[in-house]
């Protein structure tokens, strides 16, 4: 099977990373893949190793009968639009597989707008949030979420969707580097360690983080909170300030290298993974910090509350400040709680986020899209008669030639998932709306 593969590639993206881990899992499967980097502005000298890969243009890969090229396509869409812009350009291919890492995207809508890209769907109005995904997903054969949260919002596309969790693991030796004895805290002169990492904006929650230190004497006189990854001047001197004000230990340690990177997770007794809100489909830090071994704090909403209450400590949804003292100040004086959740954090992590699972679930997926896409030609040849009838989407005869329809196609697309299982669209125009649908 040979597929192409789009993705960004260079050494910051997060997305970079995880189709790192997911491509040697489909090329030892027997598949052919090429990659494509998805970046406006790629570096070629800022590109991940990719297996020595060659990393192809988009455009290297459209040309004259690229859609006989390939047997399946696999987008990668983020709410980064110059991470993944180029993405848009496939569309328009039978056999695409949507991979949607991100349940809201109105920054990548807003990225469209300024690029002078013309908006999805057939209204002209530029959606926001959800609906944007919610747009790009129904111009796919198949899309795939990686937690079951935002399944709905791609279950817009047409044919096949999967929830798939998030492929994601350790760099070869790393695991071996989780200190064995138990965390700190509660007494000696270490601090007890408390880490944020990765893009410090707004929506990590570091600043109700050090008021929730802040609040208790004991916490707060015990606690050094460390934030390690990219921030904006402007909120580092909000956060420092904030924590002079209330006397919390706060190192601002910005951008490091991976072994840094590792270095501070080792050494963390909790990780502050919260959010608010939740907008990414899942989250790549929290699962990291699992594999870690690490006691980890999350938010009880969107990917985060899917995760069992045993294997990471949860705070209510709206992420407030007594919430957070409350969760750390249980994990501040039990050592022997936070070394078992971080146990049970990672045996959970390395079964249910293994790329080769992953792979495996895409494969089926793939498989899927490529049996009921060879019936868009009948589909669209349908529709278009149907259409010339001028039937309403009710009639009696709509559902009796879809019916007709699902018996013929050896898999029922979503049929036994009891969801929507096709539509018939205007002819050749797969972004137009359904004039009828029949839902099991």
């Amino acid at each position: 099977m040979k597929l192409l593969w789009l993705t960004p590639v260079h050494q910051g993206s997060a997305i970079a990373r995880y189709s790192e881990l997911v491509l040697p899992c489909l090329i030892e499967k027997g598949c052919e893949v090429v990659v494509a980097a998805t970046e406006t502005n790629f570096v070629p000298s800022r590109r991940r190793p990719f297996l020595d890969l060659e990393i192809l243009s988009v455009a290297d890969c459209l040309g004259d009968g690229f859609d006989q090229a390939f047997d399946a396509i696999v987008a990668n869409f983020g709410d980064h639009y110059p991470n993944h812009a180029l993405s848009l350009d496939v569309l328009r291919f039978s056999r695409l597989i949507g991979i949607f890492h991100d349940a809201d995207m109105t920054n990548f809508s807003n990225g469209m707008r300024a690029d002078g890209r013309e908006a999805l769907g057939t209204t002209g109005e530029w959606p926001d949030g959800r609906e944007v995904t919610a747009s790009i997903a129904r111009l796919c054969a198949g899309s795939v979420a990686h937690s079951s949260f935002y399944r709905p919002v791609i279950a817009r596309c047409d044919g096949p969707i999967d929830v798939i969790p998030l492929a994601w693991s350790l760099p070869s030796g790393v695991a071996e580097q989780r200190k064995l004895s138990l965390p700190g805290g509660g007494g000696g002169d270490k601090a007890f360690q408390v880490l944020t990492f990765g893009n410090i904006n707004w929506n990590k929650c570091a600043d109700r983080v050090i008021e929730a230190i802040g609040a208790g004497p004991e916490l707060r006189d015990a606690t050094e909170y460390k934030l390690v990854g990219s921030i904006e001047p402007e909120e580092r001197s909000r956060l420092c300030g904030l924590a002079d004000r209330l006397g919390v230990r706060l190192v601002v340690a910005g951008p490091v290298n991976e072994d840094e990177l590792h270095r501070a997770v080792v050494e963390a007794d909790v990780v502050s993974c919260l959010r608010e809100p939740v907008l990414e489909g899942a989250s790549a830090s929290a699962i990291e910090a699992m594999l870690h071994g690490c006691a980890v704090l999350v938010s009880d909403a969107g990917f985060y509350a899917e995760l069992p209450d045993e294997c990471v400590a949860k705070v209510l949804e709206a992420t407030d400040v007594v919430s957070i003292r409350v969760a750390l100040e249980k994990l501040f004086v039990d050592p022997g709680e936070r070394s078992n959740m971080g146990r049970r954090g990672r045996e959970y992590a390395e079964t249910v986020f293994s790329p080769d699972s992953y792979a495996d679930a895409l494969l089926r997926l793939i498989a899927d899209v490529r049996v009921t896409s060879a019936y868009d030609p009948l589909i669209k040849r349908i529709a278009s008669q149907l259409t010339d009838l001028g039937l309403s989407p009710d009639d009696s005869s709509i559902d009796f030639v879809l019916r007709a329809l699902e018996s013929m196609v050896p898999v029922a697309r979503r049929a036994s998932r009891g969801e929507k299982v096709i539509s018939l669209t205007a002819p050749c125009a797969r972004n137009a709306e359904p004039i009828a649908a029949h839902a099991t």
